[in-house]
């Protein structure tokens, strides 16, 4: 985002975000949500989980699995159409005890009767420090996405991220292929020369459409991989 395009309200793009950066932020978006408008801030959210808090069912260890499990849930509103459809989604952590890594398993269920179409999204925000430059690196599906531009990939179904300087990556893998929307997280900062943008570091979403009949559920899977130390 360029801090000198002014928004409406004067102030440069970005400089105020609608959530607070974190990860595995839950979307549901209209037909209208572009990558552009979502850099902006402007996404159309049709559903009401982006934010909100969700109920714990579960949380324990499974040392038979060699895992420690938690379960999340939140039953809310998607408007389609001026219309509302009661929506369940459910998030299942699995991290692991001996190796870092982490599997989580969406569930969208549409406990309405009528249909919907929209678009669910998992939005991460990565980030290690503020330079991107020789040994940061994105990739989705093998191939290199540029750090410093926005981007959208189709079909998507692995993506890499981390620097070589510090040994540090993190593989994600996804089940059915994902939609990627990439943008640099960039804040206006004081400069010599006046106001510039600096980066802040990577934001990503991963969409899946999500046109469900009453009472059809989808199924999505996260699969998480860290590596530190050259490792």
């Amino acid at each position: 985002m360029d801090a000198e395009d002014e928004g409406r309200d004067g102030r440069p793009r970005g400089c105020v975000d609608r959530v607070g950066r974190a990860s595995f932020l839950d979307h549901l978006l209209g037909a209208p949500a572009t990558l552009e408008a979502f850099e902006r801030g402007q996404y159309p959210e049709v559903g009401d989980f982006c934010g909100s808090e969700y109920q714990v069912l579960m949380a324990e260890p499974r040392p038979e699995e060699g895992c420690a499990v938690v379960s999340l849930a939140r039953d809310g509103a998607l408007v389609d159409g001026g219309v509302q459809r009661l929506v369940r989604v459910t998030k299942r952590f699995a991290v692991a005890a001996a190796v870092p890594r982490f599997d989580v398993r969406y569930e969208v269920s549409n406990r309405s009767p009528d249909p919907f179409d929209a678009t669910f999204g998992v939005e991460l925000n990565l980030n290690l420090d503020s330079d991107i430059g020789d040994g940061a690196f994105l990739e989705a599906g093998g191939e290199p996405v540029d750090l410093a531009a926005a981007a959208e990939c189709a079909d998507v179904r692995d993506l890499a991220w981390g620097d070589e300087r510090r040994g540090v990556h993190v593989a994600l893998q996804f089940s059915p292929p994902a939609r990627l929307w990439h943008h640099p997280v960039q804040a206006p900062c004081d400069g010599l020369d006046g106001p510039t943008a600096r980066y802040q570091g990577a934001c990503l979403l991963l969409t899946w459409s999500m046109a469900l009949w009453g009472q059809e559920r989808r199924i999505i899977e996260v699969v998480v991989q860290i590596a530190d130390g050259g490792g």
